[in-house]
């Protein structure tokens, strides 16, 4: 099994809540923390090394760093919030770091809790409005009601998906660095070759590839939102010269623009 790292979701007071039709999302992890409420249907999850269902009427439940997916069985609606760490932190003083299980089948309970959600996203939207304050209190309330039906308890992670995670953060964190094979192989303890074979197993992509698609997301990014040159955007992300900066983003912006051809 490969996953990635969904970064974009852990940009600083990130937040989104917003309805989706027959999703499909293969595995990956996040700081964020994820709810999805099942409104129609039946989806497929992965989650603790194991796969389940969810049916009509179950909530997902994800914690930051957890390893998942969630793919629909046949037509399904589902609603989404994903917000990131910052919002969360309330609850991590108030219960440390227990979390929600993974699956909640209690149909009124969570019935009440959708309800609570759905309102929210009609007023302010996907992204919860321009105020930080009202999605936070927003999100307070939402943990509170949570607690009101349903008991926390310890997170439990699997070693490998703990240790796949680590690497892969130490990536994102660090990836405007001078990072290879070798770097990063001393860094967690392995000998090349067998670190290599790891990553290629289980992230599904070899390490230069990897860590050039962080570093190409995060120059787009730069690019498309804020006004800085093409140069400070190069070192900013870790390229070693403009001639490879620019390599780069061809070479990825064409392997984007083929698949969103190929989903069309």
């Amino acid at each position: 099994m490969s996953f990635f790292y969904e970064h974009f979701s852990d940009k600083e007071n990130f937040f989104l809540l917003t309805e989706f039709d027959n999703c499909w999302v293969n595995s990956h992890f996040h700081k964020s923390y994820e709810f999805v409420y099942v409104k129609r249907g039946r989806c497929e999850i992965f989650v603790n090394d194991a796969v389940d269902e969810i049916d009509e009427g179950d909530i997902f439940c994800v914690p930051s760093y957890c390893v998942h997916y969630l793919k629909s069985i046949g037509d399904t609606e589902i609603l989404t919030m994903v917000f990131s760490e910052s919002y969360f932190d309330d609850f991590i003083k108030d219960r440390g770091g227990d979390f929600f299980p993974p699956v909640l089948k209690n149909k009124t309970n969570n019935k009440r809790i959708f309800e609570f959600m759905k309102d929210f996203h009609d007023k302010t939207g996907d992204r919860g409005g321009d105020s930080y304050l009202r999605r936070k209190i927003f999100i307070d309330s939402f943990l509170a009601l949570m607690l009101e039906y349903y008991a926390v308890a310890p997170v439990a992670v699997s070693k490998r998906s703990q240790n796949l995670c680590d690497i892969l953060a130490y990536i994102d964190t660090h990836f405007a660095e001078k990072l290879d094979l070798k770097t990063l192989a001393e860094k967690f303890g392995y000998n090349q070759k067998y670190f290599s074979a790891y990553f290629n197993k289980y992230v599904g992509s070899n390490i230069t590839s990897y860590i050039n698609t962080i570093r190409f997301n995060n120059a787009k990014y730069l690019l498309e939102n804020t006004d800085k040159s093409v140069s400070e955007v190069a070192a900013e992300c870790g390229f070693e010269s403009l001639a490879t900066f620019y390599r780069i983003m061809k070479k990825y912006s064409v392997s984007i623009a083929a698949e969103s051809r190929k989903e069309i």
